[in-house]
């Protein structure tokens, strides 16, 4: 059996189901709706018809606001399967507390299809490590996951689904061209013509296991952050703000082979949660803003859904290009969307990645006091999220910490959880979503 290490998503900095409860009104259900080839008059006409299909509401939303929690946890010893170690029976009963309505899935391509010869090894092992650190145990990669997410939904409904697609491998990638960044990974690279046939057969297969699992995958991202250079590169031709930014052209690809793809399965309502933007709100020389991302987007694409996703982690870690002052912040993107018209003006928001950690001072993690002044910062930004009324949805990143990423809720060696865990289950469990928001624990106090 080939051995498949666990990937971690390295970025420019910290950013990174639904799971509805029995009686509650279903989050938006915004279908793709399927793009073609065509004129430029014909794309119009498509999206001008994409509009009045969109659905407006804010089902997770009272009178004074709402806020549905999410989570990424790739383990799926964590989620429902078996557990075959004792250290994973106690974490797994937390996790259960927090009783996400959102599960987020991340599908690492490069880990999955080494080689343009085999297709994806969506049963291949992998370890079950935090990196290297224990404990560690083995389980069968997508497939494994997909068996707990489905033994998660015949129990109790829940949770929904968000699948996102990231790092491309070297074989499906063109060459390095244009305004490449040193700090770029090998699984950032443009897709070739055949890299997005392999892409297709990717979502395929993915959509296969699931249905032969049981498994219900409502929500598809394209890709994971595609306007960072980490994660999609080239952003731009030369390293200007004045140069176009090609990353939207490159998305815009990705985008219309996964909408083809959702449209011609059959299983029920499927819909996409375009951007998964990092909090970039202006453009760089090597990145590409918010605004200038969702401006450039065709309109085809744009009116596709009804849901876009941010990466927001509040405390100013999460880029190298600057963040907002205020670290709940997402007016760039909002106003970007006003601006697209009537597709964009009834777009609703996910923040598909947050948490709190010290990735700029690892020390500070094991201190007593600052893992409480970031759960109360976490507890600001959720506040706001939840009195804002186009925002549904929040998705901690993730439960089980990862040591070169910390912003677990859990220590790697799942020995102790930060405070900040107790703050999700206090937004979480059996809390609806549009109930008065909770008080701030006590663990976060002091």
């Amino acid at each position: 059996m080939r051995l498949i290490l666990p990937r971690r998503r390295r970025r420019a900095g910290l950013r990174a189901v639904a799971v509805r409860a029995r009686g509650c009104a279903p989050l938006l259900a915004a279908l793709a709706i399927l793009p073609g080839c065509g004129s430029r008059k014909q794309a119009h006409a498509r999206a001008s018809r994409a509009q009045l299909t969109v659905a407006a509401g804010t089902p997770v939303k009272g009178p004074a606001g709402g806020l549905a929690i999410g989570l990424t946890e790739p383990n799926p010893y964590l989620l429902a399967e078996p557990v075959p170690l004792p250290a994973f029976t106690g974490a797994r009963g937390l996790v259960s507390a927090l009783a996400p309505r959102f599960l987020r899935l991340d599908v690492d391509w490069a880990a999955l299809a080494p080689s343009a010869r085999t297709p994806p090894l969506l049963a291949g092992e992998v370890s079950g490590c935090a990196r290297t650190i224990g404990p560690c145990a083995a389980y069968a990669g997508v497939a494994a996951q997909m068996r707990a997410i489905a033994a998660l939904q015949r129990r109790s409904g829940v949770p929904e689904v968000l699948v996102v697609f990231y790092n491309a491998p070297a074989w499906a990638s063109a060459p390095p061209n244009g305004c490449v960044v040193t700090r770029a990974r090998a699984g950032a690279g443009t897709l070739t013509a055949a890299g997005l046939a392999a892409y297709r057969q990717l979502a395929l297969e993915v959509l296969v296991l699931a249905r032969r699992e049981g498994a219900r995958l409502r929500w598809w991202s394209p890709w994971d952050e595609p306007n960072e250079p980490l994660m999609l590169s080239p952003q731009r031709q030369s390293c200007s703000v004045g140069s176009p930014s090609l990353a939207v052209g490159a998305y815009t690809r990705l985008a219309r082979t996964l909408i083809g793809v959702l449209r011609a399965q059959p299983g029920g309502p499927r819909g996409l949660v375009l951007g998964e933007l990092a909090d970039i709100p202006a453009p760089a020389p090597s990145a590409t803003g918010i605004a200038e991302f969702v401006a450039a987007l065709p309109a085809d694409v744009l009116c596709s859904t009804g849901v876009w996703g941010q990466h927001v982690y509040p405390g100013g870690h999460g880029s190298l290009y600057g963040s907002s002052a205020d670290p709940a912040d997402v007016a760039v993107l909002e106003r970007a969307l006003d601006e697209r018209g009537v597709c964009g003006q009834r777009a609703r928001i996910w923040i598909s990645e947050t948490g709190v950690g010290a990735l700029h001072d690892p020390a500070a993690r094991a201190s007593a006091s600052a893992p409480r002044a970031e759960c109360r910062l976490l507890q600001q930004a959720l506040l706001r999220w939840y009195r804002d009324p186009r925002v549904d949805v929040a998705f901690q990143y993730t439960f089980r910490e990862d040591p070169a990423f910390p912003v677990g809720l859990a220590s790697a060696d799942l020995s102790h959880l930060y405070p900040s865990y107790y703050l999700w289950r206090a937004w979480g469990g059996a809390r609806a979503p549009q109930a008065a928001p909770p008080q701030q624990p006590a663990q976060c106090s002091g």
